[in-house]
């Protein structure tokens, strides 16, 4: 069950969560842009982070998963285990009770609104929608400011404290 509040809509027995269509179910063979390296839970949907660094949400184990893209945010995708780049690749996604939150290497913690199924309701044929585009999205300040080594770099001053 993914959502408490949607207890008598939800499928009774144990479903596998599945990707729009044109997808590769990790299933049928390995592909970096379905195979999930992290796993969280909310309080009405899960989030999954792939081996590119995509972001998948799920809303309803009986549809498909979004893509989740932000509006003002860059996020660098690889189809390679890893990739070569680490500015703005997606390490974790954390999903909350009302919120959802991905740390994004060199943009630091986003912070976002998940959608939800109320919002897809518009739309005829809801297993055609493969991205969500997030348009509101907030960066905690300081979050992202790591060096070559991992280590937090301390944040330059403005005023100098021996005035």
């Amino acid at each position: 069950m993914l959502d408490g509040e949607t207890f008598a809509q939800s499928p009774s027995f144990k479903q596998i969560l599945n990707y729009p269509p044109g997808y590769v179910s990790p299933l049928e063979r390995y592909d970096p842009f379905t195979a999930i390296r992290q796993f969280s839970t909310g309080r009405s949907h899960v989030l999954g982070v792939s081996d590119s660094g995509r972001i998948w949400s799920w809303h309803d184990a009986r549809r498909p998963a979004v893509h989740i893209k932000f509006l003002t945010i860059d996020v660098v995708e690889s189809d390679k285990r890893g990739g070569s780049q680490k500015h703005g690749r997606v390490r974790n996604v954390f999903a909350g009770w009302n919120r959802s939150t991905a740390y994004i290497e060199g943009t630091g913690i986003v912070v976002w609104t998940p959608s939800n199924q109320s919002e897809l309701a518009g739309h005829s044929d809801q297993s055609e929608i493969d991205t969500m585009l997030v348009m509101e999205q907030w960066v905690i300040p300081h979050t992202g400011y790591l060096n070559s080594v991992g280590r937090k770099v301390q944040e330059q001053r403005t005023t100098d404290v021996r005035q």
